[in-house]
């Protein structure tokens, strides 16, 4: 009776050790698929730039969302179909024509408005911002006014379940 005893108390070690462990590879593997997606969104918007001279446009008050993605798959296809965030809700989107979950903004850098991107590797006056409700699945940026919005950038060192989004800024 002693070594059974033993015997589960080791398994409840390990597995005590081990689920959080697992638990910690999940959101590591999502927070790479969602950089890998961006990096082929980058891709489709600037083939979508050679063809149009510009980005796809922002349609809601001002700021695109991740809707303005659709333009990427027609007329023209630059993207066969949009990825879906990994950390959108379940059953996120709600309808086939609904968007993918990742935001996306188009913006115009101006010296006047004392916007510095620079340390995110835009240098040019055009760029845009994809999002990614990151590991704590809220997004945490607070679109509206003023521009550029709060960023709170996921940082796996404060936690795999930290605050803040994954974020993709382009062109680079």
């Amino acid at each position: 009776m002693i070594e059974l005893l033993i015997v589960v108390s080791i398994i409840g070690i390990l597995a005590s050790i081990a689920i959080p462990n697992f638990l910690q590879a999940q959101t590591r593997a999502k927070v790479a698929r969602a950089k890998t997606e961006m990096a082929m969104l980058e891709l489709s918007l600037e083939q979508y730039y050679l063809d149009q001279k510009a980005y796809p446009p922002n349609q809601r008050t001002g700021y695109g969302l991740d809707t303005d993605l659709y333009r990427l798959t027609t007329p023209f296809v630059y993207a066969t179909q949009l990825p879906q965030d990994p950390f959108a809700p379940r059953g996120y989107p709600p309808t086939p024509s609904a968007s993918t979950g990742y935001a996306y903004c188009l913006a115009i850098q101006s010296a006047s408005a004392g916007l510095n991107l620079a340390p995110y590797g835009i240098r040019g006056r055009a760029y845009y911002l994809l999002q990614s409700r990151g590991p704590d699945l809220d997004g945490d940026i607070a679109w509206g006014t003023p521009f550029p919005p709060p960023l709170v950038l996921y940082d796996p060192t404060n936690g795999t379940v930290s605050n803040g989004d994954v974020i993709h800024f382009g062109p680079h």
